[in-house]
């Protein structure tokens, strides 16, 4: 009964009594908007037909100077440099 008694006091000692709290404290609050700094621009890259790029137009295979100017890109797969197309694929509008 006395390790019971003793646990039971040791317990309660040093737990610490919980926060009732309801605003949040001063030093968590978010940055205002104004301090906020933008993200840096990324330089825009130039991606690069290759021989091996394949062009479909409507499921066909064609050559990249056949393609209507008024096709849209429906698949544009890009190599692992994010600058080389491996795939582009077209549909004509009609």
């Amino acid at each position: 009964m006395t390790r019971l008694t003793t646990a039971l006091l040791f317990l309660l000692t040093f737990i610490p009594a919980a926060s009732a709290s309801l605003a949040p404290r001063a030093d968590r609050l978010p940055a205002p908007r104004a301090e906020l700094e933008p993200a840096p621009v990324q330089p825009q890259r130039k991606l690069v037909l290759t021989e091996q790029t394949e062009v479909r137009l409507n499921g066909r295979a064609c050559r990249i100077a056949e393609v209507p100017p008024n096709a849209e890109v429906i698949l544009l797969d890009l190599a692992a440099d994010r600058t080389t197309i491996r795939k582009i694929h077209f549909r004509s509008k009609k």
